[in-house]
């Protein structure tokens, strides 16, 4: 489903009335005009300087005859000051015109001039009414809020750069106290006491004089600059506040208008009328980006628990191999210290063979034949003890021959 939305521009006709040609060619003052919607325009009729200016030094040459000339100059010249001051009047009544029927198509133009200007005492529209007066209101509202926003900028670099200059007055100050008085604690010999320099010391003391002139001068503009930017605030704000504002969390007047606007939203939509139809779309506009940011933020969230788990599960896994790393270190070790046993093991295997192939070659010798037996009637047989030494010497020897395969094995 698609919604086609039908903006219309309406374009306002400006007639202004042409101004009458002066009859005589004479420097005319005419005021500056501003597009506020002030009520300056007073004192702009009050600051008109005059048409002809007459001088002390010519009024023997002056014409008496020309002071009716002058009197309808004067008269022309407010003629004109009227007119601008009704054109402008009638541009400014346009511009709301034009910004009150901008973002609402298909309104009747005639219905919002008698409006504005109220020539006809009849029932208008209480929706046209009520955009009429909004558009003003927020006109007015956003013209207050530049003008103070300036002020207060203004007066607040004045106000800085003031400070600035006190305490560079003041650093300049202790300076020049503290040389003189270095120069007061020098010892000085017994001539220079005697015959002391009064140029030095004149200069010494008009340097200081100026410091301290300066310094009050500068103390005083910022005292001006104070109060100005007390009666911009008001009475009942404490300076010091507004200049602690980070600390003190007071608010400003531009963050009271943020808030006021917001609040004012809120209101609407918690009270919606039949003139909230216009934003319906932007409204709509709105809520789909709430409900992106939200699940674009559910996302994150998501993300962010996804990293946690990994990075969790990656400091397990680390840990882990950070102690198999270990225990291999260690089996590492302990293998080394195997292979040294076995190595000496096998050599001592070694000597354990050698010692066998001898004692077996002796005990092959010890054997008496069967033809000497025959032949030694009287021949001594072998001790009990020497027969039970030589049967664990056997033992022994086929123990280590059993455990030779084994080693060999651990080797390889």
């Amino acid at each position: 489903m698609s919604l086609v939305v039908e903006t219309k521009r309406v374009s306002a006709k400006m007639e202004l009335g042409p101004a009458p040609p002066p009859r005589h060619k004479a420097p005319l003052a005419l005021p500056e005009f501003d597009d506020s919607d002030s009520d300056d325009d007073s004192h702009a009729l009050e600051d008109i300087p005059p048409v002809i200016e007459t001088s002390s030094n010519n009024q023997s040459d002056f014409k008496w005859d020309g002071i009716s000339d002058i009197q309808m100059l004067k008269h022309q010249n407010a003629e004109l000051v009227a007119a601008i001051k009704s054109q402008k009047q009638q541009i400014n009544e346009l511009q709301l015109l034009l910004e009150a029927m901008e973002p609402v198509p298909g309104l009747d133009v005639d219905s919002f001039k008698d409006i504005l200007q109220g020539s006809e005492i009849v029932d208008h529209d209480i929706r046209n009414v009520k955009i009429v007066h909004q558009a003003k209101k927020l006109r007015q509202a956003t013209l207050a809020y530049n003008k103070e926003k300036s002020r207060v900028a203004a007066a607040s670099a004045k106000m800085a750069e003031l400070e600035r200059a006190v305490e560079a007055a003041q650093t300049l100050q202790g300076k020049a106290e503290r040389a003189l008085q270095r120069l007061q604690q020098l010892p000085r010999p017994e001539a220079a006491k005697k015959v002391p320099s009064p140029e030095k010391e004149i200069a010494a003391s008009k340097k200081l004089e100026e410091l301290k002139l300066k310094c009050e001068a500068q103390a005083v503009e910022l005292k001006r600059t104070q109060r100005a930017l007390q009666r911009e605030v008001g009475d009942d704000i404490a300076l010091s506040e507004i200049l602690d504002a980070s600390d003190s969390g007071k608010r400003g007047r531009a963050q009271q208008i943020v808030m006021l606007k917001a609040k004012i939203k809120k209101l609407e939509r918690a009270n919606p009328s039949p003139l909230d139809a216009p934003r319906d779309v932007d409204r709509k506009a709105e809520d789909d980006l709430a409900a992106t940011k939200l699940e674009r933020q559910k996302q994150i969230d998501k993300l962010l628990d996804d990293s946690n788990a990994l990075r969790e599960s990656h400091e397990k896994l680390q840990k882990k191999y950070d102690s198999t790393k270990a225990r291999l270190h260690v089996f590492e070790k302990d293998a080394s210290k195997s292979k040294v046993k076995i190595s000496v093991l096998l050599e001592k295997s070694k000597n354990d063979d050698l010692l066998i192939d001898r004692l077996q070659s002796e005990l092959e010798a010890k054997k008496p034949g069967p033809s000497s037996r025959a032949r030694t009637a009287d021949s001594k047989p072998l001790d009990a003890n020497e027969l039970e030494a030589l049967k664990l010497l056997c033992k022994d020897q086929k123990r280590q021959v059993e455990i030779h395969p084994t080693c060999y094995e651990l080797m390889q």
